[in-house]
């Protein structure tokens, strides 16, 4: 009984959907990976770098029966996959790769395009990160009066750029923000903060 009802589940949503397919022109992107970057925890995994591009990939199920008549279907632009690679460089730049280079794409075909059905494709990008760049030392000017001198030593204590750790543009932010909201919640709303970043080759 259960498989029947099943079965007559994915007939009446066969019969009231379009196969994603059928839903658009050009290929379909089923999936973007990767070449030469690392793992989940390496802090540049696949998901960590299709975060930094425009061009997207499919829902899950696009290719399987009967999920792809739900799924979202995304198509391929070209154009905006050879701007991304430019935005893949510019994230390893802000997340301490300052050496990485992005080598290219590879577009695999998997489905051919039919005048009446989109087409499929697997993208693979290839990148060489380098070696990481390191934090030598991190100073707070003008912290002249003692209260100051023990914001910025809580700060560089407990503040998210840490000497000797990997620079990362955006805990870079985080530090100053850290700082700002220091000195407001202490009695001094006036106070700016400035960064400069000084790389070494």
């Amino acid at each position: 009984m259960r498989v029947r009802t099943i079965a007559t589940a994915a007939l009446m949503l066969a019969c009231a959907c379009t196969p994603a397919r059928k839903k658009v022109t050009g290929d379909i992107v089923r999936s973007i990976h990767f070449d030469g970057n690392g793992r989940f925890f390496s802090g540049h995994n696949d998901y960590q770098l299709q975060g930094a591009m425009s061009q997207g990939d499919s829902s899950f199920g696009i290719a399987t029966f009967p999920l792809n008549y739900i799924a979202k279907p995304v198509t391929l632009d070209r154009d905006v996959l050879q701007v991304d690679s430019f935005r893949l460089e510019t994230w390893y730049a802000e997340n301490g790769w300052f050496d990485a280079r992005f080598l290219g794409w590879e577009v695999h075909q998997i489905r051919k395009q039919r005048p009446e059905r989109a087409g499929m494709v697997r993208i693979l990008g290839h990148v060489e990160p380098g070696i990481p760049s390191t934090i030598r030392n991190f100073t707070i000017n003008g912290a002249d009066s003692a209260t100051h001198r023990v914001f910025a030593s809580t700060i560089k204590r407990t503040g998210s750029v840490q000497e000797g750790g990997q620079f990362s543009m955006l805990l870079t932010d985080t530090t100053k923000e850290s700082l700002l909201t220091m000195f407001s919640n202490n009695g001094f709303p006036y106070a700016t903060v400035d960064i400069d970043v000084v790389a070494y080759p």
